[in-house]
C-alpha cells in the first residue's frame, strides 16, 4: 500500500482553497481541547487522527487479485474532496466547498441540487460524530485486509446456506441493491455506488440523465453477479475511475505496482429491514449487522425512515459494528483504518 503525509499538511500547501479546509480542522482541534477533561485524552485522540489519514487508498493485496476477472485499475485515494468530485461527475449531486458549489449550482441553471457531502469522521468518539456538520447517512470505511479479516470473510461464504443475516423477521429479503466485484482496485468505486444506489431516491436525487441515473434504472432488476459483468464492460464509469485516480496527496502507483493492501466497504441503512448493512463486493451477499434502534426506540417510534435514524444513531452503530469486526479483530497496533461520512447536505 502507498500512503500520504498527513492530508492536513498537503491540503494547506496544495492550494488557497484548501487552506480553508486545514483552518475549519485547526479550528476542530481547538474545539476538541476546549472540552477535553484530560491532556492524556487529548493527546490520544490526536494521535488517533493522524493514524487514520496515513490510510489514503484501498483495495485488495496482490494474493487475492486471483479473485478478479474484470481486468484492473488504479485505486481511488481516500479523500472526501475526491470523492465529491467523482461523485458528483458520474451524476451524484455533491457539496464540496464554495467555489465548486457554485459551478455545480450554474450547470444546473441555477437550482441548487447539492444533496450530498464527505467528511472525515476523525474518531470512534462521541466527540468526533457530534463535530460532523451534517447528519450521516451512510459510512466509508478503508480497512487493511489481513489473514485476520480474509478467515472471517471465509467464515461468512461457509456460513452463508445456514444464516439468514440478508432477512428480516418475516423472511423477507433486504431491499438494498449490491453487486459483487469482479474489476481489481475498483473498491472505491463499488462502495461509492452502494452507498448512493440505496438512499432514498425521493429524498436524495440523482442528476437527471447521469450516468448513475441511467446505470441504476438500468440494473435494477440484475442480480449481484450481472451487475458486476455491466460493471466490468461500462466504458462511461471506468474513464470515470480513471480520470480521479491520480487525485488527491498519495503517491501514484504505476499499473506494475497497484496491488495495495487496504479495502473499501460501504456501511447503508435499510428502511425496509431498519437494520445496517455492510456491502462488500468481495462478499457473496450483503451482511446484516443488526437494527439501528433498539427495541424500545424503534417500538416508540414506529418509523424505519432513515430520517429516523440519521446522524448520531446511524453513525454510533456504525462505529460499534467497524470496531467490533474490524479494529478487535485486526492485529494489536494495526491502525491503517480510515472512516468518512456520508452526509445529507440538505440537513
Amino acid at each position: 500500500m502507498y500512503t500520504s503525509t498527513p492530508s492536513v499538511l498537503w491540503r494547506f500547501l496544495d492550494s488557497f482553497s484548501v487552506i480553508f479546509e486545514s483552518l475549519f480542522f485547526f479550528l476542530r482541534v481547538v474545539q476538541l481541547f476546549l472540552f477535553t477533561l484530560s491532556w492524556d485524552s487529548l493527546l490520544f485522540s490526536l494521535f488517533t487522527v493522524l493514524f487514520f489519514k496515513m490510510s489514503s487508498t484501498g483495495e485488495e493485496a496482490s494474493a487475492h487479485t486471483s479473485e478478479r476477472r474484470g481486468g484492473k485499475w488504479l485505486p481511488l485515494e481516500a479523500n472526501p474532496m475526491v470523492f465529491a468530485q467523482y461523485v458528483n461527475e458520474i451524476g451524484g449531486s455533491v457539496s464540496f466547498g464554495v467555489e465548486q458549489g457554485d459551478e455545480v449550482e450554474r450547470k444546473h441553471e441555477g437550482r441548487n441540487e447539492a444533496v450530498l457531502s464527505f467528511e472525515d469522521i476523525l474518531s470512534f468518539e462521541d466527540w468526533a460524530l457530534e463535530m460532523l456538520r451534517h447528519p450521516t447517512v451512510a459510512v466509508l470505511l478503508l480497512y487493511p485486509i489481513t489473514k485476520e479479516t480474509e478467515e472471517i470473510r471465509k467464515k461468512q461464504a461457509q456460513e452463508e446456506d445456514k444464516d439468514k443475516q440478508t432477512e428480516d423477521g418475516d423472511g423477507k429479503k433486504s431491499s438494498l441493491w449490491y453487486t459483487k466485484q469482479t474489476v481489481g482496485n475498483a473498491c472505491g468505486t463499488i462502495a461509492l455506488l452502494h452507498c448512493l444506489a440505496n438512499l432514498p431516491r425521493d429524498r436524495f436525487p440523482l442528476q437527471p440523465g447521469g450516468f448513475l441515473e441511467k446505470f441504476l434504472e438500468e440494473t435494477a432488476n440484475l442480480t449481484p453477479e450481472e451487475r458486476a459483468k455491466k460493471l466490468e464492460t461500462d466504458n462511461a464509469l471506468a474513464s470515470a475511475h480513471k480520470s480521479y485516480e491520480t487525485k488527491g496527496q498519495s503517491s501514484v502507483p504505476t499499473p506494475e505496482r497497484s496491488d495495495v493492501d487496504t479495502h473499501f466497504v460501504a456501511f447503508v441503512y435499510d428502511e425496509k429491514t431498519g437494520c445496517l448493512y455492510e456491502l462488500d463486493g468481495r462478499k457473496n451477499r450483503p451482511i446484516n449487522h443488526g437494527p439501528v434502534l433498539s427495541g424500545t426506540e424503534e417500538r416508540g417510534a414506529q418509523k424505519k425512515q432513515l430520517e429516523d435514524v440519521q446522524g448520531l444513531p446511524l453513525l454510533r452503530k456504525a462505529m460499534d459494528v467497524i470496531k467490533k469486526e474490524f479494529v478487535e479483530k485486526s492485529p494489536p497496533g494495526e491502525l491503517r483504518f480510515q472512516l468518512i461520512a456520508v452526509e445529507s447536505a440538505r440537513s
